[in-house]
């Protein structure tokens, strides 16, 4: 139970530290949140629409229209090589990170409790079957998001997410083939 705990609480820090160091301080995901001057322009615009809080997909058809065939062909057939965006839209930034900070740490004790668990139940031993085994629960999280999601949206920092899960993984590989 000890050693349960003690991977508990160091494995949550190796994935809060590694997100801290992939988002913040040495920004690989930087692509994915780039800087435009007309940001203030677009902003103003989008507060005169008075837009509903919520992800859009710019470029698409309303629901309605998919349950036309005839529709969806001729606007896909119109659409083809036109510009196309997702827009994440809110009404006001909120800069107390505070519950972000503590959501995201619980989550990571519950992942890495989680991570142990498996392991343990696949029993296995050496160090870096261990190590090939947490890669190999990394890149499932991985392809199931974000890649999936990459394949239709683009994202471009779909290489930082590849090593986001590769390395605490490999981290968490071999404390875990010290630690149970």
């Amino acid at each position: 139970m000890k050693n349960t705990l003690l991977f508990t609480l160091v494995g949550g820090l190796i994935l809060f530290v590694w997100q801290f160091l992939s988002f913040a301080m040495l920004n690989l995901h930087g692509s994915a949140s780039e800087h435009t001057p007309l940001q203030d322009e677009i902003l103003e615009r989008l507060a005169e629409l008075e837009l509903e809080e919520g992800m859009y997909a710019l470029g698409t058809l309303s629901q309605e229209d998919y349950n036309d065939p005839a529709k969806v062909e001729a606007y896909f057939r119109e659409q083809d090589g036109q510009p196309w965006a997702i827009l994440n839209y809110h009404h006001a930034w909120q800069s107390d990170m505070t519950p972000n900070l503590i959501r995201s740490m619980l989550i990571n004790f519950l992942l890495a409790f989680g991570f142990l668990w498996v392991m343990r139940k696949l029993a296995i031993e050496g160090t870096g079957e261990r190590i090939a085994a947490a890669v190999g629960i990394g890149l499932i999280g991985f392809f199931f998001h974000p890649y999936s999601q990459f394949i239709w949206f683009e994202a471009p920092d779909i290489y930082a997410h590849l090593l986001d899960s590769i390395v605490p993984f490999v981290l968490l590989g071999w404390l875990s083939s010290k630690w149970s």
